[in-house]
């Protein structure tokens, strides 16, 4: 079982990745689960586009990396789907209205 960790303070954002053995990694993205490999290798692909964008852009890369390590006969949608910032402004989930705003069909 793992857990990640996620915060902001006076010099940024944080999201650490908890491991059973006691040590914890400093990610800019992390994924856990199954095909979290294939996810975890998008966002290093991904990384440089991700330094500078907007929360929009974040949530979008996000996405990506959910569809890109999708099985072929899993769709995505609002129900499969859970989204939070954590930003200046602390925690929050974006609603199912927010949510539908990013799921693209193929």
């Amino acid at each position: 079982m793992s857990l990640l960790v996620g915060g902001h303070d006076s010099t940024g954002p944080h999201l650490f990745h908890a491991c059973p053995s006691g040590n914890y990694y400093d990610y800019y993205a992390c994924a856990l689960g199954a095909r979290c490999q294939a996810a975890t290798s998008f966002f290093e692909r991904n990384k440089e586009r991700m330094a500078e964008a907007t929360e929009e852009e974040l949530v979008t890369i996000a996405f990506d990396a959910v569809k890109a390590t999708m099985q072929d006969d899993v769709t995505m949608s609002r129900e499969c789907m859970s989204v939070a910032v954590i930003d200046v402004n602390g925690y929050r989930q974006l609603n199912d209205e927010q949510v539908d705003a990013f799921v693209r069909p193929e």
